[in-house]
C-alpha cells in the first residue's frame, strides 16, 4: 500500500495541480522537508503522478483521508506540511466514506507525531461511544473537531470536509 503523499501545487490565478506519490508520506520525507532548507527539494527527489487540476476549494473534497498519510501544499512561498485525519469508523461502516476528515497544519515531527497517534487513541475511544450508544455519527464527527481544535500543536485551524 505503501505511505501515500498528496502534493497541491499552486497555479495563479486560482488552480491546483494535484500529484500523488506512493512513498512520499514516509516519515523520513516529512522529517526531511519540515527541518530541510530546501523542502521542494526534497519533495522532487520523490516519484510522482499527476492526478489532474482543480479550484483549491475542491481540495478537500477530493482527498482520501483514509489512504493519505500526508499532504503538501506547495506555492511561491514555500511548502507547508498537512496531515490528513480519516473521521471513519471501520468496525461500524460496512462502506467507509475515505473523503471524510480533515486536514491539520503541522510544523515539526514531533507535531506530526503527536497529532497521529492522539487522534488515533481519540477516534479508538470515541467508536467505543458510538457503539455502546453513548454518541451518534454527527455528535462523533463535532466532538473530533473540537478535540482538533484543542491539539497543543495546532499551527492553524483544521479545514474539514463534513458530513453528508
Amino acid at each position: 500500500m505503501g505511505e501515500r503523499a498528496l502534493a497541491a501545487v499552486s497555479r495563479p490565478p486560482d488552480s491546483l495541480e494535484l500529484f500523488r506519490s506512493q512513498w512520499a508520506g514516509r516519515e523520513s520525507v516529512v522529517s526531511r522537508v519540515l527541518d530541510d532548507g530546501d523542502p521542494l527539494g526534497v519533495l522532487l527527489e520523490e516519484d510522482w503522478s499527476w492526478r489532474g487540476s482543480l479550484p483549491p476549494l475542491y481540495l478537500l473534497w477530493t482527498c482520501d483521508y483514509q489512504a493519505t498519510t500526508v499532504l503538501y501544499i506547495v506555492s511561491a512561498t514555500g511548502v507547508e506540511v498537512y496531515v490528513p485525519l480519516w473521521f471513519g469508523l471501520p468496525l461500524l461502516d460496512n462502506d467507509p466514506d475515505p473523503k471524510l476528515g480533515a486536514v491539520v497544519n503541522v510544523s515539526s515531527m514531533t507535531e506530526f507525531r503527536e497529532l497521529r497517534l492522539c487522534f488515533a487513541r481519540l477516534k479508538g475511544t470515541l467508536q467505543e461511544s458510538v457503539l455502546a450508544g453513548i454518541l451518534s455519527r454527527k455528535q462523533l464527527f463535532q466532538v473530533l473537531l473540537v478535540k482538533l481544535e484543542d491539539f497543543p500543536y495546532r499551527a492553524s485551524p483544521p479545514l474539514s470536509r463534513g458530513p453528508r
